[in-house]
């Protein structure tokens, strides 16, 4: 039976090597990552030698296609022409990453299979989410000027972005921006904003040995306060707490 194959760290970071759009990448794959790989695809996984003594942690999951196209089925409104498109190396995903760790506590526990067929469901209707309805909307920001103001939402992560920054990547007023970017996106664009500088932060407290603050700056917070709250707002612990709880068992 075909499977799409969910890969996930509770603990540690390690890199993973594979295809992806026809190209060799290499990505970094931390606590609250999720590398999602199509059948018949092949990754190598490696150590980070910076931190080789930590211990790593590695939970993969096999969700059967037929949950995929089974869900399909029953919601027309999802394109997806093909099931590869959900192939991907690194996608920020902690719902995913930590519903797996709870699945192999409860497969150790001996459930039985309702559970594990509910749990499949789920994940298919949560993996497909994004590809619902995702026919242009009338009012919504045109792909091409979301790509650029998300690229340049990434490009100055360490930097203080305003809404008015943001609307002049695509030359629209902070109004419509904002109305058409949450058409697009279902989300305004300081969250949208927020979300990359929490999972920049989680990458760099897993794989860089910086302070916290400095951490915090370079995901553009002034200060570690700040930086800590929306922290825990967004991740459930502190930064500390999240960092020790990757590294240690």
């Amino acid at each position: 039976m075909n499977r799409l194959a969910i890969l996930t760290l509770p603990l540690g970071s390690c890199h993973v090597e594979g295809l992806e759009r026809d190209q060799l990448r290499t990505v970094t794959l931390v606590p609250g990552g999720i590398s999602l790989l199509a059948p018949n695809n092949v990754i190598r996984l490696g150590r980070n030698r910076a931190l080789e003594q930590q211990p790593v942690d590695v939970v993969c999951l096999e969700l059967p296609i037929e949950y995929l196209r089974r869900y399909m089925e029953e919601h027309p409104a999802v394109h997806l022409s093909d099931l590869s498109e959900l192939h991907t190396l690194q996608a920020f995903d902690p719902v995913v990453s930590s519903m797996a760790l709870a699945l192999r506590r409860s497969t150790e526990a001996g459930v039985d299979d309702s559970y594990l067929a509910g749990a499949a469901h789920y994940l298919a209707a949560h993996l497909l989410h994004p590809h619902y309805d995702q026919e242009p909307r009338r009012g919504a920001l045109h792909p091409q000027r979301l790509q650029a103001v998300t690229g340049y939402m990434r490009r100055h992560l360490s930097s203080r972005i305003t809404l008015d920054d943001m609307a002049r990547q695509v030359l629209l007023s902070r109004y419509y921006f904002t109305r058409q970017f949450a058409a697009a996106t279902g989300k305004t664009p300081f969250r949208y904003l927020n979300e990359l500088r929490m999972e920049s932060a989680c990458r760099q407290l897993v794989t860089d040995n910086e302070s916290i603050a400095l951490v915090g700056r370079r995901c553009g917070f002034t200060n570690s306060q700040t930086f800590s709250r929306m922290f825990r707002k967004h991740m459930g612990c502190s930064p500390s707490q999240y960092r020790r709880s990757v590294r240690h068992t």
